[in-house]
């Protein structure tokens, strides 16, 4: 699954999957990063089919969107 984000500042970003009840499902990046547009892979491994969230994390703020993920 491809994933595109961007960065503003540079700073700690968390980029990762969430169960829709808010349980940790896997984190695909957790690096200090530059400003930019970044295109990450997610490959799920033992992941059922379903509705996630796709949580960013960085410089203070949070964004979530739902992702829906079909095998």
């Amino acid at each position: 699954i491809n994933l595109e984000y961007s960065v503003a500042p540079v700073g700690h970003v968390i980029l990762q999957i969430l169960s829709l009840d808010g349980k940790h499902i896997d984190t695909i990046t957790n690096s200090i990063q530059t400003q930019g547009l970044y295109n990450v892979q997610w490959t799920p491994v033992n992941v059922s089919s379903g509705m996630y969230l796709l949580q960013l994390r960085s410089n203070n703020q949070i964004q979530n969107k739902k992702i829906i993920y079909l095998k």
